[in-house]
């Protein structure tokens, strides 16, 4: 459990993020009700900054299993090596030269801050620092006995909720992009009283806050940039962990919301995409998801996937074009899209993938596609309703 260090690598393993889906990944409307008094826990598990793998590499698998046990061994060197190759790449350098300049960051306090008040807004909190020291030690494991001991503090200082937060900060390494400062967490949400967990999820700054710089670049003049952009990934984890609590959940889901200039979407910018992407004509994958019609293009990993225009169906299936929206109302999904946008997203929330961000591209004025960032490789359920003329 927790973060597991690496080649100098803090990586979320894949157990977590099983145990993490397993567990319940967003509040019920009766357990965000029932909060009054939050009791807040935050432990950092190094003091240094870390290389946060965000590649998904190692999430890919090829087929190896499928050969035995030396099938598998030879496709975990496999992605290992290209996990390696694809951090180096983005990072542009060793972290070891960002631990060097920046010397001592208050993290954690900083961490703290912007937690408390923006919990404060809905509702009273506990800072870490009235609580037991040892429920914010990095070796705190989710074991029962460490649980009850959360709960019977939590309890006795009258709290009717505990929110977890157990961090990991640095660099966040991504394929075909440079890094950018990052925050990764895991979060666990407690109800005090039932002694339940009620959330658990694995959250990073870079949902709402992501910028593009090498280690070389943030580690200039004793990592002035990195410190800058520290507390902005932090504000931006706090509004994140906020949000899950019904704190200034508008405001995260219209930032997660962008609208990108469709002249200036490509390829590779802002988002690489290496399946089925064109540089003239944009997507070239038809697919018929539902009866709709649509061309598709998708990040190596699956997880980024782009829809574009030209939607249409079959002539027994109406699209509903009694709207027609613009770029000045970017929460809305235009009409003449609408249909071809909810058949694919129904299509991820069959297999259990969701989305977590919308950028909309625009051309004169209209929205004509989407690029749609997902939690699980979206792409590769799409592209089996691939159109036989492609």
């Amino acid at each position: 459990m927790g973060f597991i260090r690496t080649s100098r690598m803090w990586i979320i393993p894949a157990v977590l993020l099983v145990i993490s889906a397993c567990a319940p990944v967003s509040l019920k409307p009766e357990d965000s009700a029932a909060i009054r008094k939050i009791a807040l826990v935050t432990s950092l598990r190094d003091v240094n900054p870390c290389a946060l793998d965000h590649t998904h590499i190692g999430e890919r698998t090829y087929g190896g299993f499928m050969f035995g046990a030396v099938g598998g061994f030879v496709e975990g060197v496999v992605i290992v090596l290209e996990q390696t190759a694809a951090t180096r790449a983005s990072l542009g350098g060793s972290i070891d030269d960002l631990k060097k300049e920046l010397g001592t960051l208050p993290a954690k306090e900083l961490i703290d801050r912007k937690l408390v008040e923006r919990l404060s807004k809905a509702y009273r909190v506990i800072g870490p620092q009235e609580l037991p020291q040892e429920l914010s030690d990095a070796r705190w494991n989710a074991t029962d006995e460490s649980r009850q001991a959360l709960i019977t503090a939590c309890k006795e200082r009258g709290a009717d909720t505990a929110v977890r937060v157990d961090f990991a900060y640095g660099l966040a390494a991504y394929s075909g992009e440079k890094a950018s400062t990052a925050i990764d967490a895991v979060v666990e949400v407690y109800n005090v009283n039932k002694g339940e967990l009620i959330l658990k999820k694995v959250i990073s700054s870079d949902e709402y806050f992501q910028t593009a710089h090498t280690v070389s670049e943030v580690a200039r003049n004793k990592a002035a940039l990195f410190k800058e952009e520290f507390e902005e990934a932090a504000d931006g984890l706090s509004m994140l962990i906020a949000s899950e609590m019904g704190i200034g959940r508008e405001q995260v889901e219209k930032r997660r919301n962008e609208t990108l200039r469709a002249a200036q979407v490509t390829c590779n910018k802002p988002y690489k995409l290496d399946q089925d992407c064109n540089s003239i004509v944009g997507a070239r994958r038809s697919v018929e998801v539902n009866g709709f019609h649509m061309k598709i293009a998708g990040s190596g990993d699956g997880k980024v996937v782009l829809l574009m225009g030209s939607c249409h169906s079959h002539k027994d299936v109406k699209l509903d074009l009694s709207r027609n929206p613009t770029e000045d109302d970017p929460s809305y999904v235009p009409a003449e899209m609408s249909s071809c946008f909810d058949a694919a997203k129904n299509e991820f929330a069959a297999s259990n993938i969701n989305i977590l961000k919308i950028s909309k591209l625009v051309n004169n004025g209209y929205i004509n596609g989407y690029i749609l960032h997902l939690d699980g490789d979206g792409y590769s359920i799409l592209k089996q309703h691939t159109l036989d003329e492609f």
